[in-house]
């Protein structure tokens, strides 16, 4: 097992952690003053973090999972991976929100459901990740 990769996977887990109520108070402040500057500003944000998100996710599915993958946790890496994709798609479906909304279109309940999937996701993701199969791997 590397674990140079393991601490790696953990630091960004904290990272994408503590971006969650960033992006909540930024969405919070783009709702209630309808600031396009700000919802631009967003739309940097969670492209940076998809990317972000994709090299994680290659890291995780090609290097940590197939390292660690057994009876026991084979099913919790079958729905993470799922998550992973699942994740990657609700920011495309953001990303698409948001240039609706900067051309006019007034689809803020949308977006709002979406921000809102797209944070439960990551965090109950990354919790699932930190609390159930990080910890299995040292029993």
């Amino acid at each position: 097992m590397d674990y140079h990769i393991l601490k790696e996977i953990k630091e960004e887990h904290k990272k994408h952690g503590e971006l969650i109520p960033k992006i909540e108070i930024l969405f919070d402040e783009i709702r209630k003053d309808l600031d396009l500057k700000k919802l631009e500003n967003l739309q940097k944000i969670l492209k940076e973090l998809k990317l972000e998100l994709e090299e994680h996710f290659f890291k995780e599915e090609s290097k940590l999972f197939p390292e660690i993958i057994n009876k026991n946790n084979e099913l919790l890496i079958t729905n993470l991976e799922n998550e992973h994709i699942q994740l990657l798609e609700v920011l495309s479906e953001i990303d698409r929100n948001i240039s609706r909304i900067l051309n006019g279109e007034n689809i803020w309940i949308e977006f709002r459901h979406n921000i809102k999937e797209f944070l439960h996701i990551l965090n109950d993701h990354i919790l699932k990740e930190d609390y159930q199969l990080l910890p299995s791997i040292y029993t």
